[in-house]
């Protein structure tokens, strides 16, 4: 979206999620007074670059109206969804909830008949193991309870529409060139980099080696030279 004032907008979407029985997930609102971006209208003086991500969860029931009310908020420039369906897997944590339960409740009926030290120690430990798998997947179970009663929504906020334009799809044969372009631009400075740092070391040794090499000359010549 974009919008005028992106802190008023981000309360108008908190209220909104409480409006239809959800909540604020996440939230980020920023600004820089460095960028500026035009005022709706043309007669106001250019205002700081502001935006955010406000992301709210609101049940399923009620995303449509939701979307609704969102988009009333400003200016909509894009818009994505998407669903997942959990249904496989929702029963199969479930099945393994009750199948946990009727386990720990298993051992709690032995712990019960147990007399010796031994074996009692030995079945608190695996009742407490058995626990806490139980509570694991209770968590799990539950937190697909929140993704089948209830829908993210996470809106994208900026006065200026240019930071909210989606970017193009990273395929085809132009950004198969400017990667290898870039690749090929790190090579080089990879290269120079090295032989940057190589030549002191090459100039330190040819300053050694270059008199060694003349003398060993000029001795080979004085030694072949006739009397």
């Amino acid at each position: 979206l974009q919008v005028k004032d992106v802190a008023r907008a981000a309360s108008t979407l908190r209220t909104i999620a409480s409006r239809a029985g959800g909540l604020v997930v996440a939230e980020e609102v920023s600004s820089d007074p460095s960028v500026t971006a035009d005022v709706e209208g043309g007669d106001a003086p250019d205002a700081p670059s502001a935006w955010g991500t406000v992301t709210i969860s609101v049940p399923t029931e009620k995303l449509d109206a939701t979307l609704d009310e969102v988009a009333k908020v400003g200016t909509v420039l894009s818009r994505q969804s998407s669903t997942a369906d959990v249904t496989a897997q929702y029963v199969d944590t479930a099945a393994r909830v009750e199948t946990m339960k009727a386990s720990v409740e298993r051992v709690r009926a032995l712990m019960s008949k147990a007399d010796r030290l031994a074996d009692i120690v030995s079945l608190e430990a695996e009742l407490s193991r058995r626990q806490a798998d139980l509570e694991a997947m209770q968590q799990q179970l539950a937190a697909l309870d929140d993704q089948v009663t209830l829908s993210p929504v996470t809106v994208r906020l900026s006065t200026d529409a240019d930071a909210l334009t989606t970017q193009e799809d990273p395929t085809g044969f132009l950004a198969g060139l400017a990667s290898g372009w870039d690749a090929f631009t790190t090579s080089v400075r990879l290269l120079l980099t090295l032989i940057g740092a190589l030549l002191p070391f090459a100039v330190a040794t040819a300053v050694v080696v270059a008199p060694l090499v003349l003398w060993w000359r000029r001795r080979r010549v004085t030694v072949t030279t006739p009397a």
